[in-house]
């Protein structure tokens, strides 16, 4: 018995324009109908998450920053939470100026569960991090604020070229490091990720993974796709996340993941 939906958002919820579809907002509203929880889980922040689920749901669950915070969506509990050390934070930071020193299209800014912290108002990452509700803030130096960080994240506006890639896999060479779409490059502590989440609903929910139906898209869902004996991959996905899941459901452009719903009779 399914007792819990868990899907990334980015390509995978949302279709292309960032938006929910029509159809994904019935089968929203269904999932709060029969009683399931719904569990985003994506590399936004808190905001980006809570204003485009909010409307339409009144309870469910936030598994923000690729699982390095999670959360109710009524901000009453944090369920669980990986931040950095002071003392690695400060090398990721300093091995992360060296990279971005090289390449001048490459800009990186610290995160909590609210905020990207950014040392270079660069225009084109800061609409981006607004297009998802981002709060940013500008600091002289992310060194000088420390407090809460849980990811360190890279962006390109003209996507990420494989130079980029070899430089920043030389970064944190002890933690977990995800390209995110094309434009974007996560680094977090060692084994979190968005699999946390299952955990989670396992120890404050009893909810087992076997009663979960879990959807993703890219190199960051990888671990939560395979935590699932019912997880979809979309149709889109690279052939490595594929591989990851154990069915494929159609793209997000066509509304893959209420069409998998509607097939299980999760959604009418």
């Amino acid at each position: 018995m399914i007792k819990a939906i868990i899907t990334d958002f980015d390509g995978t919820l949302l279709n292309n324009r960032g938006t929910l579809s029509p159809r994904t907002v019935s089968a929203l509203k269904a999932i709060e109908k029969k009683g399931l929880l719904f569990v985003a889980a994506s590399g936004r922040f808190y905001g980006g998450i809570h204003r485009v689920v909010s409307p339409y749901l009144s309870k469910s669950v936030y598994c923000c920053n690729n699982g390095t915070w999670i959360e109710t969506s009524n901000r009453k509990h944090v369920l669980d939470r990986t931040v950095f050390s002071d003392e690695e934070l400060i090398v990721l930071l300093r091995q992360a100026k060296a990279v971005t020193d090289r390449f001048p299209d490459l800009f990186s800014f610290s995160c909590d569960a609210d905020h990207a912290y950014v040392e270079e108002p660069n225009g084109e990452l800061v609409a981006a991090l607004l297009r998802a509700h981002t709060k940013t803030t500008v600091l002289p130096s992310l060194e000088n604020y420390r407090r809460n960080i849980c990811k360190l994240s890279f962006f390109c506006h003209a996507g990420m070229r494989q130079e980029h890639l070899d430089a920043l896999e030389q970064i944190g060479l002890a933690h977990e490091r995800f390209q995110t779409g094309d434009q974007w490059f996560d680094i977090q502590k060692k084994g979190v990720t968005k699999a946390n989440v299952l955990a989670v609903l396992r120890d404050r929910y009893q909810i087992r993974p076997e009663e979960t139906l879990v959807f993703g898209d890219s190199f960051n869902d990888i671990e939560m796709l395979a935590a699932s004996p019912n997880s979809y991959a979309m149709s889109h996905a690279p052939t490595l996340v594929k591989d990851s899941a154990c069915h494929l459901a159609p793209s997000n452009e066509a509304d893959g993941v209420a069409v998998i719903l509607e097939s299980l009779g999760i959604c009418e």
